[in-house]
């Protein structure tokens, strides 16, 4: 077809037309949603099917005789490389390991193919908490004698030697007194000075 033979309204119409395709060709590039992840512990794209694939991980309770955690069908799908065999459960993002629990054994765990899924059976227990009440005198400066102390008790890690008065939430009549803000005391031997509002 000669140019000569075009008419203005073809033309506007191919012209129209190509100007969508190539603006549709930029927007669905950037469209895969995983343009910018990568597998897990690893420089690779995260391309499911072309380098990596979806394991279905289940969490089992090892202090239950290894039940399932959550409502049985619960599972949290996690890329790994095309031709892994095994997960590394510390690959597996904090928060997606269900609430209260910590992995039980960091060794890596065979994936299991039944046919139409991948499954990884990842072993978890119930997160120990080994914090401390820690009982706090506050000295008050100002006060009558008769009311010139408090007692708080603030929840403390188990493994701290000292509190600070960054740990400390005074009650809404007291503040700190002058100097103390940021200091910190022996465990066991912790006397604060405050003053009234």
């Amino acid at each position: 077809m000669r140019l000569d033979m075009i008419s203005r309204r073809r033309f506007l119409k191919s012209a129209g037309a190509a100007a969508l395709a190539v603006a549709a060709a930029g927007v669905l590039a950037g469209c895969d949603g995983n343009s910018s992840s990568k597998v897990p512990d690893t420089e690779v794209p995260d391309v499911p099917g072309t380098t990596s694939k979806k394991v279905k991980i289940i969490f089992a309770d090892v202090d239950n005789g290894g039940a399932g955690v959550g409502n049985g069908g619960d599972y949290y799908e996690h890329p790994v490389l095309k031709d892994a065999t095994v997960v590394d459960p510390k690959s597996i993002p904090a928060d997606k390991i269900p609430q209260g629990y910590e992995l039980a054994d960091t060794t890596p765990v065979e994936i299991i193919d039944n046919g139409n899924t991948l499954l990884a059976i990842v072993k978890v227990k119930k997160t120990v908490d080994t914090s401390i009440n820690v009982r706090v005198t506050l000295q008050l400066i100002n006060a009558t004698a008769a009311d010139n102390q408090r007692e708080l008790v603030v929840k403390m890690p188990g493994d701290a030697a000292y509190i600070s008065t960054d740990d400390i939430t005074l009650p809404e009549d007291l503040i700190w007194a002058p100097g103390m803000e940021g200091e910190k005391r022996p465990i066991g031997r912790a006397i604060f000075l405050v003053k009234k509002v």
